[in-house]
């Protein structure tokens, strides 16, 4: 009987055995672009994601909360919906909720960039 604490029982630098998740597809340049994520916004995942988005970000700000991370929206709606959504989209979701919703300014940041993004 193995009594290691779980944590030691794998190597940092290798995954743990099976069972383990699906490869990834390759990431490739174009992912991170405001075109992938105008393309993404225009699929069936994309118009869900932005809708429940919106709906958590309003949400939020009715109950009084300084701030919405849509970072860690983006984490929370891929782990449970497995979709894919790239964490270089967070600014764009940033843009386009503000855009779409002025009152969400208060509670989600937007970092100065040296371009602006495009509301889509």
């Amino acid at each position: 009987m193995n009594h290691a604490h779980p944590a030691e029982q794998y190597d940092v630098f290798r995954p743990p055995p099976p069972p383990t998740g699906p490869e990834a597809k390759p990431y490739e340049r174009e992912d991170n672009r405001p075109e992938a994520f105008a393309g993404f916004v225009e699929t069936k995942d994309g118009k869900a994601f932005m809708y429940y988005a919106s709906v958590a970000a309003r949400t939020a700000l009715k109950r009084g909360e300084r701030r919405f991370s849509v970072l860690g929206y983006i984490h929370e709606y891929r782990a449970l919906h497995r979709v894919k959504i790239d964490n270089t989209f967070a600014p764009w979701v940033a843009d386009t909720l503000v855009g779409k919703h002025p009152e969400l300014l208060s509670i989600i940041e937007r970092r100065a960039r040296k371009t602006a993004g495009a509301v889509v």
